[in-house]
């Protein structure tokens, strides 16, 4: 039966054969022509999968800010009464779906503000919130982004908050919106 000195002896002549693998191991590796190639390529490999993450990362910023800008440029537009600039924004499906089209549902965006307005209601400023991550739901890019909306009131100064739908048919080149407030999924997913 082998003893406690006998075990560790064991261990230490063997544990002077692990440099010499090592060694060996690297020789193979680094002079090796193919395992040079092989290394080469790993380290290519994860080079480019981190730059195109990097790259994702920017581009995925950038069209968030995209989207926040446009958003702000609706909401600018609602609040300088530039009702057709702000029916632009809103996508062209529900604006089809309104009758009588992008037209007549400019005029009819006056018509309810100026009634809003003779009963003491006006709209002061419109600003968006930040956008969630921007998803590709059949070439189509979706988001949603919080708005607040303050108004002046014949009591007082009222601020609310509702959820924009924000689409791109194009990959992020034009962005348009539809108002989640009082729609369900069902309905939002008919327009």
């Amino acid at each position: 039966m082998p003893t406690a000195n006998s075990q560790r002896n064991i261990y230490q002549e063997r544990c002077h054969l692990v440099p010499l693998f090592i060694c060996i191991w690297y020789y193979i590796c680094y002079t090796s022509y193919y395992c040079n190639l092989f290394m080469i390529r790993i380290l290519l490999t994860t080079i480019l999968a981190l730059l195109a993450q990097n790259a994702i990362a920017q581009n995925t910023a950038q069209n968030k800010q995209k989207v926040k800008a446009e958003a702000k440029r609706m909401g600018s537009a609602l609040v300088n009464k530039d009702f057709d600039g702000f029916v632009r924004s809103t996508y062209p499906k529900a604006v089809n779906n309104a009758d009588g089209g992008l037209k007549k549902l400019a005029a009819n965006m006056k018509a309810q503000v100026e009634r809003m307005e003779a009963e003491g209601n006006k709209v002061l400023a419109i600003w968006p919130g930040e956008p969630s991550n921007i998803i590709d739901t059949a070439g189509e890019w979706q988001c949603t982004i919080p708005q607040k909306l303050s108004m002046q009131l014949p009591q007082g100064k009222l601020t609310t908050q509702t959820t924009l739908v924000a689409l791109s048919p194009d990959k992020g080149t034009t962005w348009y919106f539809i108002d989640a407030a009082e729609r369900n999924l069902e309905a939002i997913r008919n327009i």
